[in-house]
């Protein structure tokens, strides 16, 4: 049934390219409607918020639920595993508790979560964002002008009852999330699960360096306020102020750098650029060396701007702090994992998931399984059929290990 509704899904926004399912398109809509029959269909009630979150419950709302799930939208190009096999694993756990008559003490939810990539705005976690009360339609407005609120008012989001979504905490106990791997860990390791310790911060800022358009031809070096340059430099600077970056005594920096967006004006082969603009972040799981590295770039741009007689600016496009799991949850998700005969690997995340926004406010948990090559965000993304059923076999059994244990509760310091 797993694979099943695996291949169904993931014919929805197929391309000769790869998966075309990001949020707010044609695609993505289909998509939510056919889970949202799938749910009806399994015997749970079915519902859609009004961030466009899809729920699906199972049992009496009694007392709070344990939530299920993941996202079903894509990178542009993506693959057929990121978000979908996590909300289809979800909804196969409540299937089987339902065909095997197993009562549980709690209710179970699973919910698809809207707009987790942010492949269209540049910034994303629209739904999970909604649920803890940080709606996030201003931003996408900042970034993309009055068209984004057209654009999610045409694809089923109503902005104007947003607060509602949040009103929804107070029926979920705990969140736990399945989800690929995206990265090489777990294969090169040879082990088959990861209990996710924590997901990285993330410190992703847009700069704009300003200079002077000239000729490229009869402008002499010593004359030049070359912004292109002055980008090129700031990029190779980010790479070493990563790299060097202090770890955890003994072990080496999970500090990583990236540029994923830039472009300069005017584009023109024979002028030297007036203007370049650039998406800069780190991410790793300490706070303080995020810090460090952010004031440390901010520094040396500052002097290659000096040297290169250029301007900058900055704004803020993501900045998430690091977010460990609740220790419950991962002491629940390793005991799943016992259960089905794997002593997991204990590993951070990388990249950013819902679970990470849900984590300051609810026990949240999630479990990895490995991606071939470490490949995702990609056509060639793939796991193995016998890892999709080993990790959704764990997810169940994580399930029954809290379901033995009692949901995990936060103290009022524990909240963020």
């Amino acid at each position: 049934r797993l694979r099943a509704d695996l291949d169904a899904l993931n014919e929805i926004g197929r391309t000769p390219d790869g998966l075309f399912r990001v949020a707010w398109s044609p695609a993505y809509r289909v998509g939510l409607d056919w889970l949202y029959g799938r749910f009806a269909a399994a015997g749970l009630d079915a519902d859609e918020d009004a961030a466009t979150n899809i729920w699906g419950w199972w049992g009496n709302h009694d007392a709070p639920a344990l939530l299920l799930g993941s996202h079903t939208d894509t990178v542009p190009n993506g693959g057929t595993y990121d978000g979908a096999y996590g909300v289809l694993a979800a909804l196969e756990v409540v299937r089987t508790l339902r065909d095997a008559a197993i009562a549980l003490p709690f209710p179970l939810a699973v919910v698809a979560w809207a707009d987790e990539e942010g492949a269209h705005f540049g910034t994303g976690f629209f739904g999970s964002a909604a649920f803890v009360g940080q709606p996030i339609t201003d931003k996408y407005i900042a970034l993309a002008g009055d068209d984004a609120r057209r654009l999610l008012m045409n694809s089923g989001a109503d902005l104007a009852r947003l607060d509602a979504v949040a009103a929804r905490r107070a029926d979920i106990g705990a969140y736990l999330e399945l989800h690929i791997e995206q990265g090489p860990r777990l294969e090169a390791a040879g082990v088959p699960f990861g209990v996710v310790s924590g997901i990285f911060g993330i410190e992703r800022y847009a700069y704009t360096l300003t200079g002077a358009p000239a000729h490229a031809g009869t402008t002499p070096f010593a004359q030049r306020r070359d912004a292109g340059l002055g980008m090129a430099r700031a990029m190779l600077a980010l790479r070493e102020i990563a790299q060097v970056a202090p770890g955890e005594p003994g072990a080496p920096s999970e500090l990583v750098a990236t540029v994923g967006r830039l472009a300069i004006t005017p584009d023109v082969p024979n002028i030297i650029p007036g203007t370049a603009t650039f998406t800069a972040e780190f991410r790793g799981t300490d706070a303080a060396a995020l810090a460090a590295a952010h004031a440390a770039f901010t520094a040396q741009l500052d002097t290659i701007c000096a040297e290169e007689r250029l301007t900058w600016t900055k704004r803020p496009v993501l900045v998430t702090p690091p977010t460990p799991m609740h220790p419950a949850m991962r002491h629940a998700v390793t005991v799943g994992c016992t259960a089905v005969g794997v002593t997991p690997l204990m590993l951070p995340s990388g990249a950013g998931h819902d679970a990470g926004i849900l984590a300051p406010l609810l026990p949240a948990g999630m479990l990895f399984v490995p991606s071939c090559g470490g490949i995702s965000h990609s056509p060639d993304e793939y796991t193995d059929d016998e890892s999709l059923a080993l990790g959704a076999n764990a997810l169940l059994q994580t399930v029954l290990a809290l379901a033995e244990s009692g949901l995990p509760t936060m103290t009022t310091g524990e909240r963020r």
